[in-house]
């Protein structure tokens, strides 16, 4: 028995459960990945300022060293982990462009 293509409808249930937050015909995807992409810059000044703040308390009662290893163990996590999602989220998206793109060709040469 031949493997059977998933169905368009299939395809297109498994791209949304793997796009996640990101929305097929809702809004053009480069804006909802420029949006996210924000995010994830205001989030990273966000932390950023908090560790400057912690730095500068610790700094304060001379020790700076130890405010240092505080805000990267409480924020880098964060920091590193919106970014690695950000990265993630624009993989996914381009699979998917990929696979649409390849999708299209093949109807095209189907068709003649």
């Amino acid at each position: 028995m031949e493997p059977t293509e998933p169905s368009g409808d299939e395809r297109e249930r498994h791209w949304r459960r793997r796009l996640g937050r990101i929305r097929l015909g809702a809004e053009p995807l480069e804006e909802q990945l420029a949006r996210y992409r924000r995010v994830a810059w205001g989030l990273t000044a966000v932390a950023g300022l908090i560790a400057a703040l912690f730095i500068a308390l610790f700094s304060a009662f001379h020790a700076p060293g130890v405010g240092l290893i505080v805000a990267g163990t409480l924020l880098l996590p964060v920091v590193v982990g919106a970014w690695l999602e950000d990265w993630s989220r624009h993989r996914r998206v381009a699979a998917y462009r990929r696979e649409q793109r390849k999708g299209r060709t093949t109807e095209d040469t189907e068709g003649r």
